[in-house]
């Protein structure tokens, strides 16, 4: 009898699992799309050498992934579908802003990863995923190798600094028809605050606190920017990363997912962060990260020179940074796990902020 019932239970799961709406309709929040069907449903699509080879280099809040077609290489990505907290998705034109910049910036001489067209002219398809509708976008491959804020040495700060100064200088004049989100202080912090707060809540006495500081730096900045700040396109994420170096020392900057038009002072300001993450994360002394910080600025100017406030305005955009990257994290943990926010997450987090940010921002 005993068997009998086992068997029975499972003809009835095996025949829920062989019902093909119990299964193709459950929401989804995040899919990995078939790599074999973005070969045969999407490469072809593009002009590319024979054969074609692929990879997934990363599974985050955009999938990306490496096409090789003989000697050239590329980057697909597939771009977040929509969410329902935070601001980390872009809509289809937020997308077509970005690959307009990025054309622009190729015309202009500046060595970016710039979007490839496909075979009909358009830059992006739409593809249907389980969870919501994601762009797909196939960019050039940026020569050379990897830089990452451990790599970060004087002279490549530098470097880093005269090529984000040659994006400000020549997107001077860029114009798209496309809206785009702005990296203003709604998007930065009163978006991020929203996530924040719902997650926070378990912790009042933090929760006070960041609101608290959150009042005082958008009322600081509020002064600043009617006083008048240099405007201009920003990549948004230019932290120490997101470029590769070729032996030449010559920069190609990618992923321009965050960018928007803003202050050119918080470009800045997005460096001057990552080298005080440096201390927190890498174990850099103070010297190290006035250093690297020194030679950044050094090689900005060489190209294009800050007003008085947009350098007083640095380390309350680099706050405000921090308060956009804890507003990432708490819109998508539900991608990552809760352990991207948990105690030991917002001690780190908060630390960082009382102990490096704040004081530099009085």
């Amino acid at each position: 009898m005993r068997i009998e019932k086992e068997t029975a239970l499972l003809d009835t799961s095996s025949a829920a699992w062989e019902n093909e709406d119990s299964v193709a309709h459950f929401p989804v929040i995040q899919s990995l799309l078939s790599i074999d069907g973005l070969l045969t449903g999407v490469l072809p699509e593009y002009a590319l050498e024979q054969p074609v080879k692929r990879h997934l280099l990363a599974h985050n809040l955009n999938d990306n992934y490496l096409i090789s077609a003989r000697s050239n290489k590329y980057i697909l990505r597939i771009y977040q579908a929509p969410r329902s907290l935070g601001s980390s998705w872009r809509t289809p034109k937020d997308i077509l802003y970005e690959l307009d910049l990025l054309l622009h910036l190729q015309r202009k001489g500046v060595s970016v990863a710039a979007p490839l067209a496909r075979k009909d002219g358009t830059l992006m398809r739409i593809l249907q995923a389980p969870e919501g509708s994601r762009a797909a976008v196939l960019f050039t491959y940026a020569p050379g190798s990897a830089v990452t804020p451990p790599r970060q040495n004087r002279e490549l700060s530098g470097i880093y600094g005269r090529a984000i100064a040659e994006i400000h200088t020549s997107s001077a004049d860029f114009v798209s028809s496309h809206a785009r989100f702005s990296l203003d202080l709604a998007y930065l912090l009163d978006t991020s605050l929203e996530t924040i707060k719902l997650v926070l809540a378990r912790r009042p006495e933090d929760l006070r606190y960041l609101l608290q500081m959150a009042g005082l730096l958008k009322g600081r900045l509020i002064q600043l920017i009617a006083q008048g700040l240099q405007p201009g396109i920003c990549h948004g994420d230019a932290a120490g990363g997101n470029a590769n170096i070729s032996a030449e020392k010559k920069l190609t900057f990618f992923d321009f997912d965050v960018c928007g038009p803003g202050w050119r002072a918080y470009d800045l300001a997005v460096f001057y962060w990552g080298t005080l993450m440096g201390k927190s994360r890498l174990g850099w002394n103070n010297e190290q990260a006035h250093e690297l910080w020194a030679s950044y600025l050094q090689g900005y100017q060489q190209v294009c020179e800050p007003g008085e406030r947009d350098l007083q305005a640095i380390p309350l955009f680099a706050m405000l940074r921090h308060f956009w990257f804890l507003g990432t994290i708490t819109a998508n943990w539900d991608y990552w796990s809760y352990g991207e926010i948990d105690d030991d997450f917002f001690d780190r987090e908060l630390t960082f902020l009382r102990e490096e940010l704040a004081p530099r921002a009085d």
